[in-house]
């Protein structure tokens, strides 16, 4: 993909909700990786730098929140914008997503015109920090 808008990894453990943003998200112009588990994704980020990440929060095993912990824990992803998704819109999730270094939340069922919004506001601003989108 020449002229992708920048590459992210979309980590959903249901997977027609996984395979619709993917399929949507590439629509648009994005490089997307999907994901089906916090662990898969970890893999993922240890072998592909990505300029995104949208995390759902409820998944079995390891979940949304010790996903992000483990992003912001290494040096590699620290930096990484993550967007938290979930159906769980409860001001105090919201919250909690905030103070554990989420740069945004975005509630199950999607409107998918402030998804793609908050997506496109995340790649620009990293890109704005001195770090381009790693599409090629």
């Amino acid at each position: 993909m020449t002229n992708s808008k920048g590459s992210l990894i979309v980590v959903e453990d249901d997977g027609p909700t996984r395979h619709m943003l993917s399929f949507i998200l590439s629509a648009e112009g994005y490089e997307v990786t999907p994901a089906g588990d916090g662990p898969g994704a970890l893999d993922a980020l240890s072998r592909v730098q990505m300029d995104l990440m949208l995390l759902d929060v409820m998944m079995p095993g390891m979940d949304g929140w010790q996903v992000l912990d483990q992003v912001r824990g290494r040096s590699a992803t620290h930096d990484l914008p993550v967007l938290m998704i979930s159906a769980l819109n409860e001001p105090q999730n919201v919250q909690k997503a905030m103070e554990l270094g989420a740069n945004g939340f975005v509630t199950k069922p999607f409107d998918m015109k402030d998804l793609l919004e908050k997506v496109g506001k995340a790649i620009k601003d990293k890109s704005q920090d001195g770090n381009p989108p790693t599409g090629p």
